[in-house]
């Protein structure tokens, strides 16, 4: 499985997404919401840019783990009650973790098909 996919494409658009949402006030409410944005929407667009030019599982491990930070995010860093900040995280967060859960279970699927 060594083409691009659009698991990468659209996990790219949501990393580039999460960078600037801070920029639109969706983020900005508090400084750990901002920097959490900037850095793992970041990490998820670098990371992203890879998968679509030479996938790897480990792209896959890395997204998953960011997607399931940016989620719980909010609850951590107590700004769950900052409304369009959370619900921007937690959206986008679970997309993310979701989209690379799918990545990793077609990659067993096609392993397991793939004859040695």
């Amino acid at each position: 499985m060594e083409k691009a996919s659009w698991e990468s494409g659209v996990t790219l658009i949501l990393g580039v997404w999460l960078f600037v949402s801070p920029f639109f006030g969706l983020g900005d409410a508090t400084a750990a919401a901002t920097w959490n944005s900037w850095l793992i929407g970041g990490l998820v667009a670098v990371v992203s840019l890879f998968g679509l030019s030479r996938p790897r599982v480990w792209e896959e491990f890395v997204n998953l783990a960011a997607g399931i930070w940016i989620f719980f995010a909010p609850y951590l860093y107590n700004y769950s009650g900052v409304a369009d900040a959370a619900w921007n995280h937690l959206l986008v967060g679970g997309a993310i973790a979701a989209i690379a859960a799918y990545g990793l279970l077609q990659r067993r699927a096609f392993n397991r098909t793939t004859p040695a």
